[in-house]
């Protein structure tokens, strides 16, 4: 076998996520990734119900399958991801707001974190291509996904942090990880209220998700 491709219906088949692997040598590579893609496209295309296509293809790339692959899909919007050398980005903690403080992300924050997650997404781009930030019960699902199941890979409480009002009891910004491979991590949600953004809380948050998945053995970390 040279490789596999995978993809997942969700919300009554609107939504899919796409993986592709495979076990050919360097030089065939991109061909048979290019090629398992273009047959994940063609039979969604004509799989009753489908509205739009995700696809979150952490380990390749940004770019490198979508200049072959996706030419047929008439309204795509493409995203960026980036990967991070660990064993190069130094630990330090960040300043942050007295009033503020990080703590580990617990089961208790599953409701908080999915109203964050709708607030922070309102009128952004990714609630157009992702319904699930459109509203709590969406964003739910979301978590639900990324923490129950291996929807971004194995969901990592270790790495995952909030950023924590104790005077409000709120929660005001999070950062969600996992570990997608046996040396490799992803960060599968960072986002912080837009009231309380440009005050360094996102880069106070990025810290202890590195040292979290740091301490597993990972030595990549995609976003």
């Amino acid at each position: 076998m040279l490789g596999y491709a995978f993809f997942v219906y969700e919300a009554q088949g609107r939504d899919w996520r796409s993986v592709v692997a495979n076990g050919a040598d360097a030089a065939r590579r991109r061909d048979v990734e290019a090629l398992l893609l273009k047959h994940s496209i063609e039979t969604l295309q004509q799989s009753p119900g489908i509205h739009r296509a995700e696809a979150q293809l952490l380990l390749h790339p940004s770019g490198r399958l979508a200049r072959h692959s996706w030419r047929a899909v008439p309204h795509a919007i493409p995203g960026c991801s980036s990967v991070a050398n660990l064993g190069e980005v130094p630990v330090v903690a960040t300043p942050i707001h007295s009033e503020i403080e990080i703590r580990p992300w617990t089961e208790q924050d599953y409701q908080p974190t999915a109203g964050l997650i709708t607030a922070c997404y309102r009128d952004h781009v990714d609630s157009e291509i992702n319904d699930q930030y459109r509203s709590v019960n969406g964003s739910l699902r979301f978590l639900h996904n990324i923490v129950r199941f291996p929807g971004c890979g194995q969901f990592d409480p270790a790495s995952s942090f909030v950023a924590y009002k104790p005077r409000l009891d709120m929660i005001v910004g999070v950062i969600l990880c996992s570990r997608i491979r046996h040396d490799a991590g992803h960060v599968t949600q960072v986002c912080v209220l837009p009231e309380y953004r440009s005050h360094g809380i996102g880069d106070a948050l990025m810290p202890p998700g590195r040292a979290g998945v740091r301490g597993h053995g990972v030595r990549l970390l995609t976003d």
